[in-house]
């Protein structure tokens, strides 16, 4: 998801705010482009990188609870928060959106 995210999400977000003028005869707000860009940045990371420690600590994949006492609680956590921004930031994206195809 590290490099998945990285080399396809981020450049397909930087595309539609590249061509949005094309379909739209406006841009997309900079401003917001820019706090979407650092949220989904920070987002991305704050998610991933805990969930590669948890691994090397010996975190199963693909499991819905693991035990309490293993020490995952922490960077579990982290990587729900970094989840949360990063959901934020297509939030605000999609409102980006709808606020530069609204009728006039």
């Amino acid at each position: 998801h590290y490099v998945l995210i990285g080399g396809m999400v981020f450049p397909l977000f930087a595309a539609i705010y590249y061509w949005t003028p094309m379909s739209s005869s406006r841009p997309l707000s900079e401003r917001w482009g820019k706090w979407i860009f650092w949220l989904m940045f920070v987002g991305h990371n704050v998610t991933f990188m805990p969930m590669h420690l948890t691994g090397l600590m010996g975190m199963p994949r693909r499991v819905y609870t693991y035990l309490p006492e293993r020490g995952w609680d922490l960077p579990n956590m982290i990587s729900t928060v970094g989840s949360f921004m990063f959901g934020l930031a297509v939030l605000l994206w999609v409102v980006d959106m709808i606020r530069n195809f609204r009728p006039f």
